[in-house]
This record gives structure tokens, sequence and C-alpha cells, in this order.
């Protein structure tokens, strides 16, 4: 089985743009990531806007060492045989030709999450049944 796992986000006056994205991966490969990713973090959950601006969890880490951990996440889901894929909005423009509220363009973009990885085809094809 495939599951998908995501998460949104939008800039701080959540005016100007959203995105939601998501990675795509086998249970093995999660089961695998799962544990190469504890083993770096500790255990301390990751969030990139705590971790960037040295706050949070990670507040009492030098800003060198919450930058090495950030690229050392991202190049343990780089180098897995995960897949990911985001869309976003730029809120002003779709706004400017579309009647819409915020609620819609998360749906949006979800939606257009969820129909990529539906039809989603590469080394994932063939592994059966997707799972959001």
């Amino acid at each position: 089985m495939l599951s998908v796992f995501a998460d949104d986000s939008s800039d701080e006056t959540q005016q100007k743009t959203f995105a939601v994205a998501g990675i795509i991966a086998s249970d093995e490969e999660w089961s695998r990531l799962d544990r190469t990713w504890l083993e770096r973090t500790g255990g301390i959950p990751f969030h990139v806007t705590d971790c960037e601006s040295d706050r949070g969890a990670y507040a009492g880490y030098c800003h060198l060492d919450n930058q090495n951990l950030y690229k050392d996440l991202a190049t343990i889901l780089a180098r897995s045989d995960s897949w990911g894929w985001g869309a976003a909005l730029d809120l002003a423009s779709y706004r400017e030709f579309f009647v819409v509220d915020q609620e819609t363009c998360y749906y949006k973009a979800f939606l257009a999450l969820i129909d990529f990885f539906a039809i989603c085809e590469g080394p994932l094809s063939g592994e059966g049944q997707v799972h959001f």
C-alpha cells in the first residue's frame, strides 16, 4: 500500500500565497524513513519555520546546527524511494479572476495534490492502493 502525508502552508497574512505538498511512499519505505528521521531529529517534532528561525524546540541550538539538521532531513527525503509533489496558488491573482474564499483555495490545491498522486506514474506505479 502507498500512503501520502501532506501539509499546507501560506504566507503570514494568508493573503498572498497558499500551498499544499505531500510525499508518497510504500509502507516499507515509510518505516525506513521514520527510523532514519527519528534518529536524526532525536525524536523532536520537526517544524521548518521554527528550525529556520531558531525558535521553539530549536531555540537552544545554534543557527548552524539547525541549518545542518534541515539540510540532513532534506537529504534523507531526497535519497529515499519516496516521491513529493505540491500545488501552490498566487491568491491575489486567483481572486482577481474568481470570487473565492481561503477555504476554496485550500480545496483547489489539495485536490490538485490528490489528482497528481492518484495518477502518479513512475517508480511507485503498480504498488497498489493509495491511502491519503
